[in-house]
């Protein structure tokens, strides 16, 4: 499980919350570069963004666990086919929970890459998610390092 790292001067972590009451946010810590109006619709839009894809995972998910449930009182029966259906579907489902979160973390990183080159980037902020989905990371200290070179003045 993934512990959230503690904030410095140049990063701040707060919990990925995807569902429930959104974090607090500490003003002092982002150094005004997110205040907590901001983040809660910055929530509010990510959570509208991945809230379809997740309810489809989920009904696909429920219905390959029905499938499941109703396969083990067929497989009282005996039949060596109702086992290999019932294998199938354990995978079925085994692979839908990864997919569900592969997915779920694409959602995230292309609406964070979208608010970052919008409105992060230029006031030297970047969003970022942890691989466990657990908690979101705003570097403060951020420089863009194609867009902001500029050449040597020479004398």
């Amino acid at each position: 499980m993934s512990k959230i790292p503690e904030s410095d001067d140049n990063n701040y972590y707060i919990e990925l919350k995807l569902r429930g009451e959104i974090p607090a946010v500490n003003t002092r810590m982002t150094k005004d570069k997110l205040n907590p109006k901001e983040f809660e619709d910055f929530m509010n839009l990510l959570r509208t963004k991945i809230d379809s894809e997740l309810k489809w995972h989920g009904k696909v998910g429920i219905g390959i666990l029905l499938w499941l449930v109703l396969m083990i009182f067929l497989i009282f029966e005996g039949n060596w086919f109702l086992w290999l259906l019932w294998f199938a579907g354990l995978g079925a489902f085994g692979y839908k929970i990864i997919s569900l979160h592969k997915t779920e973390r694409l959602k995230i990183q292309g609406f964070l890459e979208e608010q970052n080159q919008y409105f992060y980037h230029p006031r030297g902020a970047h969003w970022e998610v942890d691989n466990g989905l657990k908690y979101l990371h705003l570097n403060l200290d951020y420089r863009q390092s194609v867009g902001d070179y500029r050449p040597p003045i020479e004398a």
